[in-house]
């Protein structure tokens, strides 16, 4: 008991002592001792001991944060959870980006609720995260600590209709700087045009009004689609926008096993309307003529958030793997990739995946729109069903093609979706936002 010190000795000679301990949490105790003398005097005391470290009930420790001027608060609806959607990738990298540019990064979810495994990751990249029951709600937190930030970056509009008035308020030096992900007015109007829905397109003016307010109210907004820069130049011409393209690392060599490979996947979050439409419509509309030029291709459907209308596609060509935690093995093993989209917006994640790591893709327009990515050249694109099983019959089949596409679609992703390339893109972005 040396945590006693000299309280411990005072009782030690001619006594029996007898100690009780009760535990308040790891490594911290109160302690009852009473001791009795061979002549029945009785000496007692309690004491607070907090026991060594190595004693201690074993405990993970939260690693420790600078708290500098180059601080970055990084506010998005959750947190990231890069094995489910596409979306926590890019959170994630640009978290990444602002690190690489001298940041100290703090991370707090909207709803502040923990997210265990994915909490810790963050942590393990040396990224502070805020979470109940430390501070009970953004506007807690920011009221706190607010002013430590000199960069606050909002993810998604829902969340900066929330989190920007607060930032004007409880952090006022911060820079606000926003990325939209997508425009989600653009993809709801284009999926009112596919599915006819009149209330949808109604929505999406609403929307539309909410996402230019949020852009608007931004010190600098971060667009990942070209085509969706030129969009918001014209419909909120006074607002800083800035070219952030997706962010990912190349694999370091191209895949040189054409034949070993078999079948072709599919990859994407089906809590995404445009994932579901696309397989649908795909399995519905592609698969019969992709039978009869490639009778024993299967189509292996990879994802997070599997619905019962995607399961009740599976058969024994369409196979539905469900969530895909190590997106190398599923890129290792199958020959094609497909991003048959028929709406959406923002930057396709699916493809960037597969160009990485040299595998070819076949895509709807919809798909690169805004990549920079040609047609022929990096991928293969298709819209109509007959055009699309077309395209995916040749990749599959022609090895040279193949390899054509694997090299280009690779060393296009490398040149232009680089960190390197990032970093100096988010830097000019933050030096636009003042």
């Amino acid at each position: 008991m040396a945590a006693l010190g000299g309280r411990e000795e005072a009782l030690r000679t001619g006594f029996e002592a007898h100690l009780r301990s009760i535990d308040l949490a790891p490594g911290k105790h109160l302690v009852e001792v009473r001791a009795t003398s061979d002549k029945g005097a009785t000496k007692s005391a309690t004491l607070f001991v907090e026991v060594a470290a190595s004693t201690a009930t074993p405990r993970k420790r939260r690693p420790s944060f600078r708290r500098g001027k180059n601080r970055a608060l990084f506010i998005d609806a959750a947190t990231p959870a890069p094995d489910q959607d596409a979306g926590s990738n890019v959170a994630l990298a640009h978290m990444k980006l602002l690190q690489s540019l001298g940041f100290d990064v703090t991370f707090v979810p909207e709803t502040l609720l923990p997210a265990g495994a994915h909490t810790e990751q963050l942590q393990r990249m040396r990224i502070e995260t805020i979470e109940q029951p430390e501070h009970p709600s953004l506007e807690a937190f920011l009221e706190a600590r607010g002013t430590e930030f000199a960069i606050a970056y909002v993810h998604r509009y829902t969340v900066g209709e929330i989190a920007i008035p607060l930032l004007r308020t409880y952090a006022p030096q911060a820079k606000v700087i926003f990325n939209n992900a997508d425009l989600h007015y653009l993809r709801m109007q284009r999926e009112a045009k596919v599915t006819r829905s009149r209330a949808l397109a109604e929505a999406a003016k609403k929307v539309k009004a909410r996402e230019l307010a949020v852009i608007r109210s931004a010190d600098c907004t971060l667009i990942c689609n070209s085509y969706e820069l030129a969009i918001l130049r014209k419909a909120a011409p006074k607002a800083k926008l800035k070219y952030l393209p997706w962010v990912i690392d190349a694999a370091a060599k191209l895949p040189k096993d054409f034949s070993r490979r078999e079948g072709i996947l599919y990859l994407g979050g089906f809590g995404h309307r445009p994932n579901v439409d696309a397989v649908k419509h795909f399995v519905a509309e592609v698969m019969p003529l992709l039978r009869k030029l490639l009778p024993d291709v299967r189509l292996h459907v990879y994802g997070s958030k599997v619905t019962k209308e995607i399961e009740a596609l599976g058969s024994t060509d369409v196979i539905i793997e469900g969530h895909a935690p190590n997106l190398d093995k599923i890129f290792q093993r199958h020959r094609l990739s497909i991003a048959p989209l028929r709406f959406g917006a923002g930057f396709k994640g699916k493809l960037a995946e597969s160009l990485a790591r040299g595998v070819p893709a076949v895509a709807s327009s919809i798909a690169i729109e805004g990549t920079g990515l040609i047609a022929g050249k990096q991928v293969l694109v298709a819209d109509k069903p007959r055009e699309v099983a077309k395209a995916i019959a040749r990749a599959y089949e022609d090895e040279k093609l193949w390899r054509r596409l694997s090299e280009s679609g690779w060393r296009y992703v490398k040149k232009r979706y680089s960190a390197t390339r990032g970093k100096e893109l988010l830097r000019a972005a933050l030096k636009a936002a003042g």
